[in-house]
């Protein structure tokens, strides 16, 4: 049996890709993970196949929900049959998956949606005047949200996506799929509130270049010289003074099922939309109190 070091080599993720919808990124996640269980050893391929990754999740169950240990067994699974087929190992232990508790999806409202812009305008430029480089914290933080407001798509990806996928002559955005959670890229068209901002928000990285001969402005639309939890915990201060309650993880993602919400809301399909392979994956994006659907028991004759 081949012994490889999964941790510090990362080529077989890359090689995984193809047949894989997990990004590169929740393998090393998941090897990071494993590294805190077995107190700073590195995953090996034999662990597949041994037990070992039982006793794993068994570990990880502590304090952790269901779906993030049905996330870690999927990778496990699709990591250690990736192992099988390229003859690492001769057999794995397959994982069964744990019952999930799917709360009912919450979305933001229009009218919530217009309250945290105007605050997002209002107090981030005034509690972060000078730390926040290179743009004006308050035009990042707007800017974003219009953007996955006309786009459905995911924060991280918006934050990696390149200026080469924005036409700012047209308004028309194409994020690839190597940047996305999906195997297909996204093509849409921005509303010209959003396009304005958009052209001030390259204007600001352009100037920044003069000051920073190294800077390359082409690299990413988003990016800000804040890390992801600081961002988040920013926007969970403007959505608390909005006096919106939000639950602990969905500050972001909650634009996204507004987005599939109202789309569902005027007659389009979010499925084909958002570019999901399954209804049942578009059903936790929908907010019942914005999608009413007709109850079928309505349209059955009445008993006499």
């Amino acid at each position: 049996m081949k012994c490889i070091n999964l941790y510090k080599s990362h080529f077989e993720p890359v090689a995984l890709r193809g047949r894989s919808k997990f990004t590169k990124d929740s393998y090393i996640h998941l090897f990071r993970t494993w590294k805190k269980y077995s107190g700073g050893y590195e995953m090996r391929v034999e662990d597949c196949a041994n037990g070992r990754m039982l006793e794993f999740l068994e570990w990880a169950q502590q304090g952790r929900k269901n779906t993030t240990i049905n996330f870690l067994a999927r990778l496990i699974n699709c990591w250690s049959k990736y192992l099988v087929e390229e003859g690492h190992i001769e057999r794995r232990d397959h994982i069964r998956m744990l019952p999930e508790t799917h709360l009912v999806p919450e979305a933001y409202t229009v009218e919530e949606i217009q309250r945290i812009l105007r605050k997002a305008r209002k107090c981030l430029n005034i509690w972060y005047p000078k730390t926040v480089k290179p743009i004006p914290y308050a035009l990042w933080m707007t800017c974003a949200i219009r953007t996955i407001w006309d786009t459905g798509e995911r924060i991280n990806a918006l934050k990696t996506m390149p200026w080469d996928c924005v036409d700012l002559a047209t308004g028309v955005i194409e994020i690839p799929a190597i940047v996305r959670k999906q195997t297909r890229p996204l093509k849409a068209k921005l509303k010209p509130r959003t396009l304005t901002e958009m052209r001030i928000l390259y204007c600001y990285h352009t100037e920044w270049r003069r000051g920073n001969p190294t800077w390359n402005p082409d690299r990413h639309v988003f990016y800000i010289q804040r890390n992801r939890g600081s961002i988040a915990g920013d926007l969970g201060e403007i959505i608390k003074s909005c006096k919106i309650k939000v639950r602990t993880g969905e500050r972001w993602n909650r634009f996204r099922r507004s987005y599939a919400s109202y789309l569902e809301a005027a007659g389009f399909s979010a499925t084909v939309a958002m570019m999901h392979k399954n209804r049942s994956t578009t059903e936790r994006y929908l907010d019942p109190r914005i999608v009413t659907h007709e109850s079928p028991n309505e349209h059955l004759p009445d008993l006499k």
